[in-house]
């Protein structure tokens, strides 16, 4: 029954941003995919009770104690806003935990063959998307930038799809699959025209290659990204050049902004996540992963998320590439915190080294 209700959950998660359902202003968001998530969960804890949770105490106790924490920073602050954004605030941190259950309780059910599901299907809806697709004009009014002539797929956002395609790409590149499937993936991320995604993803392959000691391999790696980025057109505006500069101003200004609400209480933050700017999908976000955790747990928070990180790329073989390209990514956009990346890295960890 698992087995199938996994099937379930990559299908309803390869429709991205077409399987959300938004309240409140689009201030709260859930996904199908989640729906089917929470039935495996249900499903599995009859079965298992809290053997699954003894388990990973003992095993990343920090995790908890993160969760932990920013529970606290959200009860602390709770009298100094009004009742909906303190229930806006609790439930994207009960997202956190109910991700972290999931996971918890599916860890040894999660198998290749499943990703495989979103693997294909992402291709498919990408290769859509692009050619028939080109921009997201026409929901401009929810929020979303229009991205004209970028591949974004069902992900809706350069940067978050870049983040997928990379992940991908990574994890096809470690298990040596179809040398085809890893060009369209890397086309896919070119496609993106991300620079911080080009930028991370050098440094991510340099490691890697590096590591193994194959920098021959790394050598031609970017002599065929640099070819690829030869011919890309970049005839259909400023969205497409790679020198644009108004996106860099944008994130510099949402930076000063953070560090600004962060100065008011830096030790514990504001609360996970009482962040509200505005109307929009991104009301309750920064350019960064790392400012939110600053902005809504403090140094403390900050402190508690790096050390996790570096738990988790020690967990296994290849976590550690991982966690640097999406580490690093996440410097310049709110990538580990989305919930797409959150499921997939996921989803990732535990099939790769099998």
């Amino acid at each position: 029954m698992i087995n199938a209700l996994l099937y379930i959950t990559m299908f309803l998660f390869s429709l991205g941003q077409l399987g959300r359902i938004s309240f409140l202003n689009q201030q709260v968001n859930f996904y199908l995919y989640e729906l089917a998530m929470a039935v495996i969960l249900a499903v599995s804890f009859l079965k298992y009770r809290f053997k699954p949770l003894v388990i990973s105490w003992k095993k990343v106790r920090l995790a908890y104690i993160f969760l932990g924490y920013l529970l606290f920073t959200l009860l602390i602050n709770g009298p100094h806003y009004g009742w909906q954004r303190n229930l806006v605030g609790s439930l994207y941190w009960g997202r956190l935990l109910f991700y972290w259950l999931f996971f918890v309780y599916t860890y040894s059910f999660i198998k290749r063959k499943h990703l495989i599901v979103f693997i294909g299907l992402t291709v498919i809806s990408s290769l859509v998307q692009f050619f028939l697709y080109p921009n997201l004009r026409n929901l401009v009014y929810l929020g979303w930038d229009p991205h004209f002539h970028r591949l974004f797929g069902v992900f809706f956002d350069t940067s978050v799809a870049a983040a997928v395609y990379g992940l991908i790409f990574l994890y096809l590149l470690i298990i040596n699959t179809n040398l085809i499937t890893i060009v369209i993936y890397l086309v896919f991320i070119v496609l993106t025209y991300s620079r911080s995604a080009y930028i991370v993803l050098f440094v991510t392959m340099f490691y890697y290659f590096f590591s193994r000691r194959q920098l021959k391999l790394f050598i031609a790696g970017v002599f065929i990204f640099l070819t690829m980025l030869i011919f890309i057109p970049t005839n259909f505006g400023r969205g497409v050049g790679l020198t644009r500069v108004f996106s860099i101003e944008s994130r510099l200004t949402d930076y000063h902004e953070a560090i600004s609400v962060w100065t008011k209480n830096p030790l514990i933050g504001i609360g996970y996540n009482h962040i509200r700017r505005g109307q929009g999908h991104a009301s309750a976000s920064y350019s960064s992963s790392f400012l939110i955790i600053l902005v809504t747990g403090g140094i403390v928070g900050l402190a508690l998320f790096g050390a996790l990180l570096y738990r988790l790329a020690m967990s296994s073989k290849h976590a550690v590439l991982y966690v640097i390209f999406l580490g690093l990514m996440s410097f310049t956009d709110n990538i580990l915190l989305h919930p797409f990346i959150m499921f997939l890295l996921a989803s990732v960890l535990l099939v790769s080294d099998r």
